[in-house]
């Protein structure tokens, strides 16, 4: 562990470090393997901690609410329970019908409590939001990604999937032409579906330090009021953001999943 430095391009270089209470607090690193030329970094890294606490938060508030039967659940067990349910009934079930709402259900709510909890551990202080970082929108977008394209060839079969990426009635000669449109269309579906998640909330915190740092670039504290009144009103805000993004990328993979089945 080491003093942290000033510069802020300091800790932006290196993601292997965990700042704390101004001290850099150096993560283990695992040495990268290479596969077919291509080199795989599995160093834990300030996301990865980050993604682990997220995970743990989860398992925690599932363990300590349900870790005994009882006719009337915990508080919490209570506010779990109606996630878990609105989930099924307002977005699996009314988007992937019961048959396949109930197989897909579980990676659905827990994308949801998973994106959740990640949103919202950017309001905490000393910690940030892992949804903020592209690769980790799309780690989650390429799950989703996997999942189309398998349920896909499990309901058609391999070359029934790849037909139903052609339009129905139209000329031979325009196949060449829009079996590469639709199956690029595919691809764009998985890169906005990461690109959102990360903008909505990397945007967020962006507004909130640059609110903080007209303080700097106006040399006054006579600003120090409105900066914090609207970063407060900014942070408030992004609450209900957390809970708005959840929603939204699992109501898109639902819906995503359901074209893939859905096709013909």
């Amino acid at each position: 562990m080491e003093k942290a430095g000033n510069g802020i391009l300091e800790h932006v270089k290196d993601s292997h470090y965990y700042d704390i209470f101004g001290y850099h607090l150096k993560l283990p690193e695992i040495p990268p393997v290479k596969v077919l030329g291509i080199t795989f970094d599995f160093s834990i890294t300030r996301m990865v901690v980050l993604l682990w606490i997220a995970a743990l938060i989860i398992s925690l508030c599932f363990l300590f609410s349900f870790r005994k039967r009882k006719l009337i659940p915990s508080k919490l067990g209570i506010l779990l329970e109606y996630v878990i349910l609105y989930i099924r009934d307002n977005i699996a079930y009314p988007i992937l019908g019961r048959k396949l709402g109930d197989k897909y259900f579980p990676l659905i709510s827990t994308l949801f409590l998973f994106i959740l909890v990640c949103n919202l551990l950017g309001l905490v202080p000393l910690l940030g939001s892992p949804t903020s970082n592209l690769s980790v929108t799309s780690g989650l977008a390429i799950i989703v990604f996997v999942i189309i394209v398998l349920e896909g060839i499990k309901q058609h079969g391999l070359l029934g999937y790849f037909k139903s990426f052609i339009p129905g009635g139209i000329p031979a000669w325009l196949i060449p032409v829009m079996l590469p449109l639709e199956v690029l269309g595919l691809f764009i579906r998985i890169i906005v579906l990461a690109v959102r998640l990360f903008a909505n909330m990397v945007s967020g915190h962006i507004n909130i330090v640059v609110l903080f740092f007209l303080i700097i670039f106006l040399k006054t504290y006579l600003i120090s009021p409105f900066s914090f009144g609207i970063a407060l009103f900014v942070s408030l805000l992004e609450i209900l953001v957390a809970f708005i993004q959840a929603y939204i990328f699992t109501m898109l993979s639902a819906i995503f999943i359901s074209m893939s089945v859905k096709s013909h």
